[in-house]
């Protein structure tokens, strides 16, 4: 039998689950959301830091696995159908869902960004400039070879020789690369300079790593 209640019930459930679809869909990147179907990697962000109700709804709701769980930047990196990424966006908690994409360094982004062009065309190079590292120490890199004209360690193998400042972890060679990099190593066709190649560096070792950090090539 017809009933007026009924219809009106049914229409407000039809009208939430197409919202609540609409919702979730733009939770989902562009290139996410046109996968094919099959098992999927992504990064779940969430509103705060993953609870263990968050790690366990990925497999229990979403027939899903948690790989790693990032509580610093409140993400999880999953793997799940791709069939369920409507249904894991739905989630109130989460804030956005994106593919796992590799991701690499390069600096050929590097100048642009923060404008330094120009002024390499305008020949400003940096010369007469010392760039202070205060990091895990600086290595005499090929791009660094002869510029490192101060090092000194203040925690570890105390001292201010170049041994004193080695870098065991690698981030503060990396910064003084990004820095004063000449290019050198990486060839005459595509040199991958820093940003004032013609600068001096200063190396300070403040800090070292208490442990390893493991790094997806």
């Amino acid at each position: 039998m017809f009933s007026p209640g009924n219809s009106a019930r049914q229409l407000l459930l039809a009208l939430w689950a197409a919202t609540s679809a609409l919702f979730a869909g733009g939770k989902i990147s562009p290139d996410l959301a046109k996968s094919k179907a099959g098992i999927v990697g992504i990064l779940v962000q969430y509103r705060s830091a993953p609870s263990t109700t968050n790690v366990s709804n990925i497999s229990t709701r979403h027939r899903g696995t948690v790989k790693r769980v990032h509580q610093e930047s409140r993400a999880l990196e999953v793997s799940l159908p791709s069939t369920e990424l409507t249904n894991l966006a739905a989630d109130p908690d989460v804030v956005y869902v994106s593919a796992d994409r590799p991701l690499r360094a390069n600096m050929i982004y590097a100048g642009p960004t923060v404008g330094t062009v120009s002024a390499l065309f305008q020949g400003v190079r940096g010369e007469g400039i010392a760039v202070a590292v205060i990091d895990s120490g600086v290595n005499e890199h090929q791009d660094l070879a002869g510029r490192i004209v101060y090092a000194e360690s203040f925690i570890g193998k105390l001292g201010t020789s170049k041994d004193a400042v080695a870098d065991q972890f690698g981030h503060g060679t990396i910064v003084a690369g990004v820095a004063a990099g000449s290019g050198e190593a990486s060839g005459l066709l595509t040199p991958l300079r820093g940003i004032a190649p013609a600068s001096k560096s200063s190396a300070s070792k403040r800090w070292m790593p208490k442990a390893r950090v493991r790094t997806r090539r």
